[in-house]
């Protein structure tokens, strides 16, 4: 998909980004180790240790499904799809949040990649926010997340200003 969208002149290739919550939150923490060309990432709630994921959360039966079997059993499928394990393979700014209320994917998951990619030297904020719960959704707490992701593409992805 990067390719295409490079290719096509649809991206800039300094300037690509990644960005989800939940699954997508897992997506846009793995994808950076897997691809070095994003410039900037913000991992909502995201699953960043599949180990602890099966028996922290409450989704243990569907991490099964989809890793296939039980970690005794699928080691290496558990390890090459945890993020933070993979952290010595990602260079890319990462912003992470949590809710303190998440049952789904508990505020350890984004604390373990933040300090993983913070040991990389990699920027990294962590974001916990107490009375949320699986992703954001009460206000004033919503303006501060936007907030928060709109000033970490800026600082990462910055626009080129054209010279008054």
């Amino acid at each position: 998909g990067l390719d295409h969208v490079i290719e096509t002149g649809m991206a800039d290739p300094e300037r690509i980004g990644v960005m989800g919550g939940s699954y997508g939150g897992f997506m846009a923490a793995l994808l950076p180790s897997l691809d070095g060309r994003f410039r900037a990432a913000v991992s909502l709630s995201p699953v960043t240790d599949w180990y602890s994921e099966r028996f922290e959360s409450n989704l243990g039966a569907w991490s099964v499904g989809f890793l296939g079997g039980e970690p005794h059993d699928r080691r290496e499928h558990y390890h090459e799809r945890s993020p933070v394990l993979l952290a010595d393979r990602n260079r890319t700014p990462t912003l992470l949040t949590a809710g303190f209320h998440d049952r789904a994917t508990p505020t350890g998951q984004a604390v373990e990649l933040h300090r993983a990619l913070r040991e990389q030297e990699v920027p990294t904020d962590v974001v916990l926010y107490p009375q949320e719960g699986h992703g954001v959704r009460n206000f004033p707490t919503v303006i501060d997340l936007t907030t928060r992701i709109v000033a970490w593409f800026e600082r990462f992805l910055p626009t080129e200003r054209a010279s008054s």
